[in-house]
C-alpha cells in the first residue's frame, strides 16, 4: 500500500473532495485525521476505521488550527502529510459581494490554510519525505466574471503552495492541485436552483476540452500521487485536474 505507515491531516474531509482524499488515504494504509466544522457524530456516519481519527475545528481562527494539529500529534505520534481541502466558494461581483463575503471567502481559503500549515511544517519537518498538498482551483489560475472573491482567493493559493515550497524544502514537498468544477455539496446550487440542472450541467460540460465535469476521485487520485514516493522530486507545482479547462473560457 502506497501510504503504509503515514500519517496525514485532511482539512474539509467532512464532504466533497476533503471526504474522497480521507477515504483513499485510508485504503493506501495510511493514519488519518480529519478535520471538519460538523459535529462529532459525523464521523461515526461517515468514515467508521480504526485508523481514522475526526477533529472539529475551526481553521480560520489560529489557536483552533493549533489544537487540531496538536490533536492528531497526541493520537497518531507523528505527521507526514497534510492536506489543506477546507475552502468555499461565492458568486458575485464587485457591486453585489459585501465586504464581509469577500473576507469571509479569503479567511476560509487562504487564512485557514496558513494557520494550520504554519502550525504542522515543525512536525512534518521531522518526518522523512514529508508532504503539503493545497487544493486550489482552475479559477485561481484566471480571471472569471462573478467571482471577484474566489478567484483572487483561489490565486493566492497557488502563490502560497510555491512560497512554502521554496521555504520548507528540501524536508517537505509543497504542491497543489487545481481541480475543475465538482458538483459537491459545496456547488449544489449552481445544478439546483436553475430551470434546468441537466441542462446546466451540459453546459459545464462542454467548457473542458475532455467533455466531462471533474470527480471527487479524480482529485483524490492526483492527492495520493503528491502524497507518495511517485513524487519525490515534485515540488512547487500546481497539478491541473480539471480536463482542460485551464486552456478555455469560463462561462
Amino acid at each position: 500500500m502506497e501510504l503504509e505507515g503515514k500519517t496525514a491531516l485532511v482539512t474539509g474531509a467532512t464532504s466533497g473532495a476533503g471526504l474522497e482524499i480521507a477515504r483513499r488515504f485510508l485504503e493506501e494504509g495510511a493514519q488519518v485525521c480529519g478535520c471538519g466544522r460538523r459535529g462529532d457524530w459525523w464521523a461515526s456516519t461517515e468514515i467508521s476505521a480504526p485508523d481514522f481519527l475526526y477533529v472539529r475545528g475551526d481553521l480560520t481562527d489560529d489557536d483552533q488550527a493549533r489544537a487540531v494539529v496538536a490533536r492528531c500529534l497526541e493520537a497518531f505520534g507523528k505527521l507526514d502529510i497534510l492536506v489543506n481541502c477546507a475552502g468555499v466558494t461565492g458568486i458575485g461581483g464587485v457591486l453585489d459581494t459585501s465586504p464581509e463575503e469577500f473576507r469571509h471567502q479569503f479567511e476560509v481559503n487562504v487564512f485557514a490554510l496558513f494557520h494550520v500549515t504554519r502550525a504542522a511544517v515543525p512536525a512534518l519537518e521531522q518526518q522523512p519525505q514529508s508532504a503539503i498538498i493545497n487544493i486550489g482551483s482552475e479559477l485561481g489560475t484566471r480571471a472569471a466574471a462573478q467571482r471577484i472573491a474566489y478567484c483572487p482567493s483561489k490565486a493566492a493559493v497557488e502563490m502560497l503552495t510555491r512560497c512554502l515550497a521554496i521555504e520548507c524544502g528540501p524536508t517537505v514537498r509543497v504542491n497543489g492541485i487545481l481541480p475543475g468544477l465538482m458538483e459537491t455539496p459545496m456547488t449544489q446550487d449552481r445544478f439546483t436552483n436553475v430551470p434546468d440542472p441537466e441542462r446546466q450541467r451540459e453546459l459545464v460540460r462542454a467548457r473542458y476540452v475532455l467533455k466531462r465535469m471533474c470527480r471527487v476521485e479524480d482529485v483524490a487520485e492526483a492527492a495520493l500521487f503528491l502524497a507518495g514516493g511517485r513524487s519525490s522530486f515534485i515540488t512547487g507545482d500546481m497539478l491541473a485536474v480539471c480536463g482542460g479547462g485551464q486552456f478555455t473560457t469560463c462561462r
